[in-house]
């Protein structure tokens, strides 16, 4: 795993006396011709080779001292200099150790990242693989084996529901209903659900960086089906799925809940006497899967722009939706704007669904839809939390139906709105970032000016 370092840059091999070091030999050469020369010429009127002579013992001594003087002074600066490349050496080894050290030690953190990621991995899909073998360890009422999926639809329709209670007493109502239908298969549904919350736990509790982690939430989201969703919403609004909840709401494990197949929202089908077909309830489950996505996106795009936002959705040549979020999510509004009062020549198949809607029923399932967006779906702690200043229940308004005069393509609207004295959050990624409450402008002059502080 180990690479080859590398100097960072191409000046680092330039060192001091590189001069002296590249021409050290012919410096010595120079040295040596220069001693020859002063030796020539200290010896210039000397005989030559005169073995009968007699040794002039002062010359011979001068040259001794001017040899031994010069020589030892060139040795001496030679030693200092190889002593300067030693240490040099000796820096860029040392440099040189530090760099691969670092790079052992980066590569050794990678080493432990991967491995944690390999062993969280592999608990991950035992415990994922565990889920799904729970799922069909179902027995129906008759005792057969059955999926998950068969377990739920038979309870809902053998369930006898009609309360119209306002919806969280009715929620309740509804989720009381359905463990009386299930107190047989309450051991098989504890254990399903206790491996769902073992799942989540581990993610919670992974240490993996929001980008995998978000990946991981997908993948097991994506896993399970609508009757799976139906069973977690009521297993965590017990007394026993308490823990569960802000887990569930973390991971957003209810964006697709098919709310018209709760009990709760029986009442606005044909089965519980309403005026949505049967039929259509996926179709319009769907739908509002879709509308509470877009106000998410529009509370988080004002969350971070501090703009206004607002959409439109369109439904044929009949039906116009519009969204509407204040620029400090303190307000939003929904407008349901009907152009015309037929449905003749309209193919769009929500559209038709929307036009045979009573208006007391589209009164109620705009009401309730709301009060899940806002409060249930995150099991009313987001926009309830202690310790959270930018936290309050929300107000809601009441609905309003109008027969516009005078204004084009407008034959109905339906509007509703909610309110709150400080944002409202409808997604985890507004509590995890919540939005800064605005302060007074003596407040912001005496931070800037007075105290010398930056305000984001």
């Amino acid at each position: 795993m180990a690479s080859e370092i590398k100097p960072q840059n191409g000046h680092q091999t330039e060192r001091p006396l590189s001069f002296l070091g590249r021409h050290l030999n012919w410096t010595i050469i120079a040295l040596i011709v220069l001693l020859l020369l002063c030796a020539v010429a200290f010896f210039w009127k000397s005989p030559l080779f005169c073995w009968d002579c007699a040794i002039d013992a002062g010359r011979w001594g001068q040259f001794g001292d001017f040899v031994g003087g010069t020589l030892g002074t060139f040795l001496t600066f030679l030693s200092i200099v190889l002593l300067y490349k030693t240490f040099e050496a000796q820096r860029e080894a040392n440099e040189l150790t530090r760099l691969s050290n670092a790079q052992i030690d980066e590569e050794n953190k990678l080493q432990v990242e991967w491995e944690k990621g390999r062993q969280f991995e592999e608990k991950f899909h035992t415990l994922l693989a565990l889920y799904r073998e729970a799922a069909h360890a179902y027995k129906d009422r008759n005792g057969n084996p059955c999926t998950v999926d068969e377990f739920v639809i038979e309870t809902l329709t053998v369930c006898e529901f009609n309360n119209r209670d306002k919806y969280l007493k009715s929620t309740n109502a509804a989720c009381r209903t359905f463990f009386a239908n299930v107190r047989g298969s309450l051991p098989t549904i504890n254990t399903h659900m206790r491996l769902l919350y073992q799942l989540l736990s581990l993610l919670s509790e992974s240490e993996l960086d929001e980008k995998s982690e978000r990946v991981y939430a997908k993948s097991l989201r994506g896993q399970l089906s609508d009757m799976e969703l139906v069973l977690i919403r009521y297993n965590c609004w017990r007394k026993v799925g308490e823990n569960m909840r802000p887990l569930v709401a973390k991971y957003n494990i209810m964006k697709h809940l098919p709310l018209l197949n709760l009990l709760e929202y029986r009442k606005y089908t044909e089965m519980g006497g309403g005026s949505i077909p049967n039929d259509y309830i996926g179709l319009l489950s769907d739908e509002l899967v879709l509308w509470r996505r877009e106000i998410s996106h529009l509370f988080k795009m004002a969350c971070d722009t501090d703009e206004q936002q607002e959409q439109v959705m369109s439904y044929g040549s009949l039906f116009d939706v519009k969204f509407s979020v204040s620029d400090d999510c303190r307000d939003y509004e929904i407008m349901l704007i009907q152009k015309k009062n037929s449905k003749v020549g309209i193919k769009d198949e929500v559209a038709k669904l929307l036009f045979d809607i009573s208006d007391e029923d589209m009164k109620g399932l705009l009401s309730e839809f709301h009060r899940e967006v806002f409060d249930l779906a995150n099991f009313n702690e987001w926009n309830n939390i202690e310790d959270l200043e930018q936290s309050e229940k929300p107000t809601y308004g009441s609905i309003s139906i109008e027969h516009p005069s005078g204004i084009r393509e407008c034959y109905k609207r339906i509007s509703f709105n909610v309110k709150g004295n400080k944002p409202l959050n409808v997604s985890y990624y507004q509590v995890e970032f919540p939005k800064a409450e605005p302060q007074d402008d003596e407040l912001v002059a005496e931070e800037c000016f007075g105290n010398e502080s930056i305000i984001d």
